[in-house]
């Protein structure tokens, strides 16, 4: 599973914000917005191309961030860093060698940003 930061909605599709109770600080709440907004003026200033936007994802399997260029069009990934193949051996060598390598910073917590 993957979070997604950035706009992993349809058009006119609504995001529900986190109960306040949640757990999630203001500050981080307002930096998700902040994030948000950026991504946004990038992907409107057509920066990948005009059918191309930036997405970024939190890979739940190891917490790593992800970015992606996706085709508006077909939602088709363009393009990945790290890839699929280096997501998928890091999970692999983590199996072989458990608590072997350096750790990832840890982002919990991290629900959607929108």
């Amino acid at each position: 599973m993957q979070v997604s930061i950035g706009s992993p909605f349809a058009p006119g599709e609504t995001f529900q914000a986190p109960a306040i109770n949640s757990g999630v600080s203001g500050k981080l709440i307002a930096e998700r917005r902040m994030l948000s907004g950026a991504v946004a003026a990038i992907n409107k200033s057509g920066a990948f191309g005009p059918q191309r936007e930036i997405s970024f994802l939190v890979d739940q399997a190891s917490g790593r961030l992800v970015v992606q260029i996706v085709d508006v069009g077909t939602r088709e990934v363009v393009s990945q860093i790290p890839s699929e193949y280096v997501l998928e051996m890091e999970s692999q060598l983590a199996k072989l060698a458990p608590g072997a390598g350096s750790p990832q910073p840890s982002l919990t917590g991290v629900d959607m940003i929108v």
